[in-house]
């Protein structure tokens, strides 16, 4: 009877693990997609622009794209910092080499939070 409890509570919680990973990777693979999306913009401009002095229109907008790959990159540390061990899990799931290194991460995340909370940055 033991071992039936056992099992089945294997299976719930292997159940349940698998449900929260799935919730992880949909949440992360939407943050990658906006920041690969806002690098991409990003990228496009600097080379469309590259070697030229910038409007004061050109100007706003190179800002606001840079303003809108913060806002992408802090999403992604937000998430890997307050979902660490999902994160080690998926990458390791998906075969993916990386240096998981908690405390990098959230240094990073501290820095970026220092820097969109300056008032000097006009990207709150």
């Amino acid at each position: 009877m033991k071992k039936a409890f056992v099992l089945i509570g294997l299976f719930i919680s292997s159940h349940c693990f698998a449900t929260y990973n799935q919730d992880f990777e949909k949440e992360y693979l939407r943050i990658l997609d906006g920041s690969t999306e806002k690098l991409l913009k990003e990228h496009e401009f600097n080379e469309s622009y590259k070697g030229q002095e910038l409007s004061e229109a050109e100007w706003k907008e190179a800002k606001k794209i840079q303003c809108d790959g913060m806002k992408a990159e802090f999403a992604f540390y937000q998430l890997v910092t307050s979902r660490f061990d999902e994160f080690v899990a998926y990458q390791k799931q998906n075969n993916l080499e990386m240096v998981y290194d908690e405390s990098r991460y959230i240094q990073e995340f501290t820095n970026l939070k220092k820097m969109m909370s300056d008032p000097e940055n006009e990207c709150n």
